[in-house]
């Protein structure tokens, strides 16, 4: 620490700009918070002086020195110990019951004077001092002879600093003090954190710093103990029945379970000693993710993607940044994050509380959100108290450091209650799902009963039909050639009707929910001719023309495709009349063959297109045209069973574009191409017209 030299008045004004950083509004909210805290909790002596304390160094040496110390920022912590010593009594502020330095890069000195008293029974064994919290990086001690203002003895500790012969392992920082005499002594303190800033110094005996820290090392175990059972149990319920709520309050606990082994000192007992930034990860990344994971938990809980899907966005963005400061915990930058981070979760947490009573006042019969408002509510007060005192806006005292820790064991147990009480729900929600499957499976049981008694009796009469079809056709004679077209349309109609009687309605088809089909291979040009023929003669004033056949061969069940791209060109007509219907089929080197029907028509929304293959589905603009919406919702299982997908798409100015994408049988349509080129090339020889073949 190089020295700096100033005289008295300029160290004087420089302290108090140092102090006078707060402002006039912490000013305000330190006045108004006092008044209030001091009504409850009064502080006698805040500004007057108090002496040093006295102290017997014996086996019982328990001594307080907070009460007594004083500190003196160093902004730019260049200043000796020296400089210390002479500075004057004015210039320290006490530490308790006064803001306190909050996140800063500033080194804190603290100081004090105590008074060794002669013993009456002198103790065999050594003394301590004992400081805390446990995570403070560094802490330079100096034992100052008030006679020579000069230190007669000096450590350091911290839980950045390896472990020294005369430093004990234990959940607080100790360090052995040499044998002193009886008389008058100052003690003084340099402290560096990159975490807030709270002090607080014992003197001890060495039993007495044993039994001290026995039973809170207990506790602290046993608490995180439970903190961790709790998580693990919660983590594999929400994985178990898929609730992401029950998953993120499991990762809070863990969170918080983190911080306690951080801030109870048991890494500076179990860990530190291997690797000394552990302490700094578990107590700064465990806040970080603790903030993180109660930020998406609340937002979960509260379905906001159903309120709004930005306010959902932006806890969860707000959520996925504050757990990026994971990655600083152990640097000085880490500062910040208290700075900046804390503040805003403490408006989110105050956003999400008006959310929720909100939805509370709405739905009075949700008696979770009554749970989940005073779950919220309790973290919120204790939080918000904490934050403004380590921030150094509230005063440092009992209540306001201890509020916390007693709001976060609340806030936990009422969390289990809402967790459970929500587990509970969602079993109930899981049960009476498990009945409805169970009654969907016997309706569905006896509608494929149903459906098959059905099946047999369209099958009776449509081969009736067929069969009288044919005696005609036998029987007819020289009816005439428009007669004789006719019968043999009503013959080929009744046979696809039977054939889809056949897929739709058999026992496999309901049972799985899949097709039958019957695949051979299918000249698509061919096809596409014959059905677009049909069509139009069914249809004479109807404008679909067939740009390109293309020269694929699929392997596919005829009698399906062709209901599949019938329905399209009937989807088209329906809700596009008097629009041109375009065809062209095309294949590439991928293997598959590209199916386009494109039509000029309004088109449809971008939410109608999402949903139009949906069983039922009807768009706005269907009115009161006929359907049931199951043409299109048929045709996607047909590609789908064909291993085949279906896209639909709609123009700048209208028009929809149905794309089927099926797989080709690569060989056949090779020998395809291969046989339409030789029958070109030997009509352009006879110079004769190309017509399409069969394969």
């Amino acid at each position: 620490m190089p020295g700096m030299h100033k005289t008295g008045p300029d160290r004087i004004a420089a302290q108090k700009v140092s102090q006078g950083r707060a402002g006039w509004a912490n000013a305000f909210a330190v006045f108004f918070l006092i008044l209030t805290l001091n009504n409850i909790f009064p502080a006698s002596g805040l500004a007057t002086e108090v002496p040093g304390p006295a102290v017997v160094l014996d086996g019982n040496t328990r001594l307080d020195l907070t009460p007594f110390l004083k500190r003196v920022h160093d902004p730019e912590g260049r200043w000796q110990i020296q400089d210390i010593i002479a500075l004057p009594d004015t210039d320290f502020t006490p530490l308790l019951h006064s803001p306190a330095p909050g996140y800063t890069r500033d080194i804190i000195w603290y100081r004090t004077g105590f008074h060794i008293q002669v013993p009456d029974t002198p103790s065999d064994g050594p003394h301590f001092i004992e400081m805390s919290p446990a995570f403070l990086d560094q802490i330079d001690i100096f034992l100052i002879d008030p006679a020579t203002q000069e230190p007669v003895w000096q450590n350091r500790t911290g839980d950045n600093n390896p472990i020294t012969d005369d430093s004990v392992i234990s959940p607080r920082h100790a360090v052995a003090l040499p044998d002193l005499v009886p008389g008058d002594y100052t003690l003084v303190f340099r402290v560096k954190s990159k975490s807030t800033h709270l002090f607080e110094a014992r003197i001890k005996s060495d039993a007495a710093l044993i039994s001290d820290m026995t039973s809170p090392l207990i506790l602290s175990g046993f608490y995180f103990g439970i903190l961790l059972v709790t998580a693990l149990i919660y983590f594999w319920a929400g994985m178990l029945i898929r609730d992401f709520a029950i998953i993120w309050y499991a990762i809070y606990v863990f969170s918080v379970a983190t911080v306690l082994l951080g801030m109870s000192g048991l890494s500076l007992i179990f860990v530190t000693p291997i690797w000394p930034a552990a302490n700094d990860i578990m107590t700064g990344g465990g806040v970080v993710m603790s903030v993180a994971s109660s930020a998406i938990m609340w937002a979960t809980i509260m379905r906001s993607h159903k309120i709004h899907r930005g306010f959902h966005l932006t806890f969860w963005v707000y959520g996925m940044i504050v757990a990026t400061f994971v990655l600083i915990s152990t640097s000085d930058y880490f500062i910040y994050f208290g700075r900046i981070v804390l503040p805003v979760h403490l408006i989110m947490m105050f956003v999400l509380l008006g959310c929720l009573l909100h939805a509370a006042w709405r739905s009075p019969d949700q008696k979770i959100l009554i749970f989940y408002v005073l779950a919220l509510c309790i973290p919120i007060t204790a939080a918000m108290i904490f934050i403004l005192t380590i921030i150094g806006i509230l005063p440092t005292q009992g209540v306001t450091l201890n509020v916390y820790q007693v709001g976060s064991i609340l806030h936990l147990i009422m969390m289990g209650i809402v967790m459970g009480y929500r587990t509970h729900l969602l079993e109930r929600e899981r049960i009476a799902a498990v009945k409805n499957r169970i009654q969907a499976h016997h309706l569905a049981r006896e509608q494929g009963e149903f459906i098959a008694m059905l099946a047999h009796e369209f099958r009776t009469p449509l081969a009736i039909i067929r069969r009288a079809v044919e005696l005609i056709q036998l029987r007819i004679g020289d009816a005439g050639q428009g007669t004789i077209d006719r019968l043999e349309r009503i013959r080929e109609h009744g046979a696809k009707l039977s054939g889809l009687v056949d897929v739709f309605l058999t026992k496999e088809t309901l049972d799985r929910a899949t097709f039958a089909i019957t695949r051979r291979p299918v000249i698509m040009p061919v096809l596409l001719t014959s059905l677009v023929a049909a069509i139009k003669t069914e249809n004479p004033e109807l404008p679909l023309t067939l740009e390109d056949g293309g020269d694929a061969v699929i392997d596919a069940d005829q009698t399906l495709l062709e209901l599949a791209i019938g329905n399209i060109i009937e989807n088209a007509r329906k809700y596009a009349p008097g629009s041109p219907i375009k065809i062209d089929c095309h294949h590439r080197g991928d293997n598959f063959t590209y199916l386009r029907i494109a039509d000029f028509g309004p088109g449809m929304s971008n939410e109608e297109l999402t949903q139009v293959t949906h069983a039922f589905f009807r768009g706005k603009t269907a009115g009161n045209t006929s359907g049931v919406g199951l043409g299109l919702h048929i045709t996607s299982r047909i590609v789908e069973a064909h291993g085949g997908t279906m896209m639909m798409t709609v123009g700048e100015k209208g028009g929809t574009t149905v794309l089927l994408k099926l797989p080709i049988n690569r060989a056949l349509t090779i020998t395809r191409i291969q046989q339409r080129k030789f029958a070109e090339s030997l009509l352009s020889h006879a110079n004769l017209s190309p017509k399409t073949g069969d394969l």
